[in-house]
């Protein structure tokens, strides 16, 4: 087995490699003597004996090493060693080349920091060395909102059920990762749709958009307008309406494969909305609304802002809020209150769907019509807001009026309750 010693350095006291407590000499600073690995090397018995350098003055990091120099050392020669947890991340991200740019390098963010956090916290180098406990610590660091950490947590659970799986590790020490909050708070959470007044109140500011984007010139406000249409009669996601390509519209028709999924998109809109995608001018030959240089997602953050704009001057949820505002590219010295709205461009999509909902249009159909599968049509589109509710409650008045013995029941009580 092997064992730690230190090598002490020119400025400590002390001189016993057994003596891992540290002194400088003089007023100088505290030195940071390195921790090496040592003891017989089981691949060579009675050669050399095995030596390692710890890269580290920590003990408690130096300790983890010690034990992955054993793991490399004690393996039996028909095993490999274990990956580097970077090498891992890297093939777990190659796997989601086909999910969106913005999607990989949210993988290679996280990812990133969970390897650097068990590096600096515990001096895991391979992806054997970590423990469930480690990922819980590593859990207790995250802040932000529930729905972000909540989509975190998977994401890395993805990625350790990936290295079982590839037989990197011989447990999922991720399976029974503790959950991120109170789950009750999704359930209870108000459906981000828009109501019949905000809808037409947007759709009717779309008129005066001239007016509302002045400085971004005529153009600019026409393309709002289709933008805008386009999202409300389609129910497509944002940046998908920002790839959208000028061959993928015949006649009322729109084609088209999410740029999330990749799934196709059949549906049709309204003539008036094809005439304002006609009356604008398109950014490139190919597409309606992006150049089709540079990076999607930044023409999509571009779109996002706009829309945002139209929401603020429409007073859509608005609110004021503190934020540190940007004056020709460089942000000014003090913030300044300024006023948003609460409102996404996402909650077309919910809209869209809130509207098929109470049309009675069947779920597998509104799946279709959004290049999405019915699971999770379900899952995220489907909440409850107050129109759905009032329909469904309409429905069970219905269902008195049509029940003989609920009749007969009203009119008992009726009597009952009418005074002498």
């Amino acid at each position: 087995m092997l064992r730690l010693i230190k090598r002490h350095l020119a400025g400590c006291e002390k001189t016993s490699e057994t003596d891992f407590k540290c002194r400088a000499k003089g007023k100088s600073a505290k030195p940071n003597c390195p921790f090496y690995a040592v003891g017989p090397d089981p691949r060579n018995p009675g050669g050399k004996p095995y030596k390692a350098h710890c890269e580290t003055s920590n003990e408690s990091i130096a300790i983890a090493r010690l034990h992955g120099f054993e793991r490399t050392l004690y393996l039996e020669p028909d095993k490999k060693p274990p990956e580097p947890i970077e090498k891992a991340i890297d093939d777990f991200v190659a796997t989601k080349k086909h999910k969106s740019d913005n999607r990989q390098r949210k993988c290679k963010r996280l990812l990133g920091k969970m390897a650097e956090f068990l590096k600096a916290s515990f001096g895991h180098r391979n992806i054997t060395d970590p423990t469930k406990v480690d990922l819980e610590k590593f859990l207790q660091t995250w802040d932000g909102k529930y729905s972000t950490m909540k989509a975190d947590r998977e994401l890395l659970k993805g990625f350790w059920k990936y290295c079982y799986d590839s037989d990197f590790i011989p447990k999922n020490i991720a399976l029974n990762l503790p959950t991120i909050g109170d789950d009750r708070q999704q359930k209870g959470r108000v459906p981000p749709t828009f109501t019949h007044e905000e809808d037409e109140g947007i759709i009717t500011s779309l008129d005066r958009c001239e007016a509302i984007f002045k400085r971004e010139g005529r153009e600019v406000a026409k393309q709002i307008k289709a933008f805008t249409l386009v999202q409300r009669y389609t129910g497509l996601a944002i940046g998908d309406v920002a790839k959208l390509k000028q061959s993928e519209v015949s006649g009322l028709k729109i084609f088209l494969r999410r740029k999330k999924t990749g799934e196709p998109v059949w549906t049709k809109v309204p003539p008036f909305v094809i005439a304002a995608l006609k009356d604008m001018q398109p950014d490139s030959p190919e597409y309606f609304f992006w150049s089709g240089q540079g990076k999607l997602h930044t023409r999509t953050s571009k779109w996002g802002k706009r829309m945002q704009k139209l929401f603020v001057f429409t007073e859509i949820r608005v609110v004021h809020e503190e934020k540190t505002r940007r004056s020709g590219g460089v942000l000014k010295d003090k913030p300044e209150i300024v006023t948003v709205s609460k409102a996404t461009p996402h909650m077309w999509r919910h809209t869209f769907v809130r509207d098929r909902y109470l049309e009675g249009m069947d779920v597998a159909d509104i799946a279709d019509l959004l290049g999405d599968d019915v699971a999770t049509v379900r899952k995220y589109y489907s909440c409850f807001d107050e129109l759905r509710r009032e329909k469904l409650l309409a429905r069970v008045d219905q269902s008195w009026e049509n029940d003989p013995l609920t009749q007969r029941l009203m009119q008992e009580y009726t009597h009952l309750t009418q005074p002498a």
